[in-house]
């Protein structure tokens, strides 16, 4: 017996910008000024998304972001103005990856392969290298450089413009 997973529903008119917002790093209150709706509209849209994606209700906003990158729902954001480029190391690349994956902080250590005392610091070095105000920024970043983009894992900085 074979199983068929559930299609990903698309994105409504209204959840869009809040999907985009996310993977850019707005929190929810900014989300909601920014698009003119209260916080706990922005909540039930992220809600909403995580079940059209089939992700876990409890799962991180860096793994929702992960998921609408990884279905084309989203663009990944624009590189911050004066962005340093760098070449993060194995072990970086390692726990992108691993933030993308898992919402559980003792999960992602263990993808990770680092010690889960050092894991806030880790995160904290990379988000800072990579200039992400949160982890769900820090994925969407890590597409805009290739870094989880299946068809560019040779760790090359390029980027990736939205359209007006």
């Amino acid at each position: 017996m074979s199983t068929v997973a559930a299609p990903i529903k698309p994105l409504s008119k209204a959840q869009k910008p809040v999907a985009q917002h996310l993977v850019e790093g707005l929190s929810t209150a900014e989300t909601a000024e920014r698009v003119w709706v209260t916080a706990s509209t922005v909540t039930s849209h992220l809600r909403t998304i995580r079940s059209n994606l089939h992700r876990d209700s409890r799962c991180s906003r860096a793994v929702l972001a992960h998921a609408l990158l990884q279905n084309g729902l989203v663009e990944p954001p624009v590189l911050p103005p004066l962005f340093k480029p760098f070449t993060p190391s194995p072990g970086a690349l390692l726990l992108l990856k691993a933030i993308a994956e898992h919402s559980a902080p003792a999960d992602i250590a263990r993808a990770a392969k680092v010690a889960p005392s050092s894991l806030k610091a880790r995160t904290r070095k990379l988000m800072h290298a990579m200039q992400a105000s949160d982890a769900a920024h820090l994925v969407g970043l890590g597409y805009t450089l290739g870094f989880l983009h299946p068809h560019q894992s040779d760790g090359a900085v390029t980027e990736r413009k939205r359209t007006p």
